[in-house]
């Protein structure tokens, strides 16, 4: 089957429906994993989501230093190479059942854990994606509801957004799409 978004890389929560969405690539969101590793410090208190923790700081250190590496880039290879030591080391822990099922998952889909410091155009995370949302969700509770045009909302939300994260004028956006002449009618 083909992609279905065979252009883009989807950043996502680790949702099994996003991982398992047709795409160019896809990101693990870093902001996500970290959230979910401090809760293992604090609470399994494991040596292992401490050093995973400071690798995944590593990484968007590098990129936050350089927007791309070559894959034999030196601090990339050594990050790659510390990603899959993690990864094979066993955790003998006691009572440490969520750093453990962590850890199956990161090494489930380790592919996506690191895409962002190859590509330019991929973030470590995806925070303004949720951004993006969040108009939608407190018009919900605002309201309690959509009664009618949510479907005419989130098209006009997203092009709003598309264009502001692309620096352009919304303004400009909306009056050319409102010039544009109408869609045909679908065949009754």
């Amino acid at each position: 089957m083909p992609a279905r978004f065979p252009f883009a890389t989807l950043c996502s929560d680790r949702w099994k429906a996003q991982l398992k969405t047709n795409a160019k690539n896809h990101q693990l969101c870093l902001a996500h994993l970290l959230r979910e590793l401090e809760y293992l410090i604090q609470t399994e208190k494991t040596s292992w989501a401490n050093q995973f923790k400071e690798l995944l700081l590593q990484a968007i250190h590098l990129k936050q230093n350089q927007k791309a590496y070559h894959k034999d880039h030196p601090q990339t290879l050594q990050i790659e190479q510390q990603l899959d030591t993690l990864l094979g080391q066993s955790i003998c822990e006691q009572n440490t059942p969520k750093t453990i099922s962590f850890k199956n998952s990161m090494a489930k889909y380790r592919q996506f854990i690191l895409p962002f410091l190859y590509d330019p155009l991929i973030t470590y995370d995806n925070n303004a994606s949720e951004r993006g949302i969040r108009n939608v969700k407190v018009k919900l509770k605002v309201s309690g509801q959509f009664k009618t045009g949510q479907e005419h909302y989130c098209i006009l939300r997203s092009i709003i957004d598309t264009t502001i994260k692309n620096g352009q004028s919304v303004f400009d956006a909306i009056a050319a799409i409102a010039h544009l002449p109408a869609a045909p009618k679908a065949a009754v």
